[in-house]
């Protein structure tokens, strides 16, 4: 869908003056300017007055499983009956579990966790009786294409990165490692295999541990630093473009 001149619905604010324009000129009041009743393209405040509104619903579809929240429960029940009007619908309450993540809410926050998917995936592979270790990677991982060595089940090895990376909804801490060894998905090898067991390893130890990230990423840069200094300084980019942007 498409919102045909969205800007112009949106409301004003402050009070805005403009001069008259060509061809709408009262001859009578050549001196007069027009009061702006709703927003115009190129106002500096149109985005904003589009984006503003007295209550927001949030709708999350995926396939047929829809969740929706709102500030406004008028808002969630009219929704809730347009839906039931139309489709015959389960309606199922606080949300608890969706799609693998396990949601808890109470005056404190809302939390989630992936920690019986987690379990799953373990068992699913075989690994729901091994040792849990501490760290999904070696300080200086010895990853490579490991040419020569011995292959393994490319569809397995996908399938394990697939519910890792997966499960790094809630556990950013595993995503470094985890896309290490997504990069070796064409011709995986026991090298390879071994380093994503200990990623799988790892979620089981902490699978109830809490906390809390503000804001993060984790990817290759474009370009090759030729010194520390200069890495650090192409990390400290982003992250002051980062901050300005939550302070705009």
């Amino acid at each position: 869908m498409d919102v045909k001149i969205a800007f112009l619905n949106g409301n004003l604010n402050e009070v805005v003056y403009v001069s008259q324009p060509d061809g709408f000129v009262d001859p009578y009041y050549l001196s007069h300017v027009y009061h702006l009743k709703k927003a115009l393209y190129g106002l500096k405040q149109a985005p904003r007055a589009w984006k503003t509104g007295k209550h927001y619903l949030l709708v999350q579809i995926y396939v047929d499983d829809i969740i929706f929240a709102s500030m406004d429960p008028k808002s969630c029940h009219l929704f809730a009956h347009e839906m039931n009007s139309t489709f015959k619908m389960s309606m199922m309450g606080q949300m608890s579990f969706f799609l693998g993540l396990q949601i808890s809410q109470n005056p404190r926050g809302i939390f989630i966790c992936q920690a019986k998917y987690a379990l799953e995936i373990l068992k699913k592979h075989g690994f729901d009786t091994s040792t849990p270790i501490d760290t999904p990677m070696s300080k200086r991982p010895d990853l490579n294409e490991d040419i020569g060595g011995k292959m393994v089940d490319p569809t397995r090895y996908r399938g394990l990165v697939g519910c890792l990376m997966y499960l790094t909804a809630s556990r950013p801490d595993i995503v470094f490692a985890v896309y290490m060894c997504a990069r070796y998905q064409v011709k995986p090898t026991e090298k390879h295999l071994h380093a994503i067991k200990k990623d799988l390893l790892i979620p089981e130890r902490n699978s109830k541990h809490g906390f809390m990230t503000f804001s993060w990423s984790s990817k290759k840069k474009n370009r090759t630093a030729i010194s520390t200094t200069e890495a650090e300084y192409i990390a400290l980019s982003g992250y002051c473009a980062q901050i300005l942007w939550m302070r705009s």
